[in-house]
């Protein structure tokens, strides 16, 4: 019961909220740019670590614990792929 009602306050608070300027519309977007802009981050981070992996030689891959066709396989990997 105490969880319905605290959801319930939550939702009435977004509710009174949105009868007074709609300030929970603007954070849900100020949201959604936020976790786009982290995914970009992520993105631009794997692919930068994918194209400097491509360029090690055989020494730091194997202090790395790779071979090269596993350092191949994930270079060869799109930006957006984990």
């Amino acid at each position: 019961m105490d969880d319905l009602l605290h959801g319930g306050s939550r939702v009435l608070g977004y509710l009174a909220a949105l009868r007074h300027g709609g300030k929970p519309r603007r954070q849900a977007l100020g949201g959604r740019i936020d976790r786009a802009l982290a995914t970009l981050r992520l993105w631009r981070q794997r692919a930068r670590s994918r194209r400097e992996l491509a360029g090690f030689d055989d020494y730091l891959l194997r202090d790395l614990g790779m071979s090269r066709s596993q350092a191949q396989f994930e270079s060869g990997k799109r930006f957006w792929q984990a």
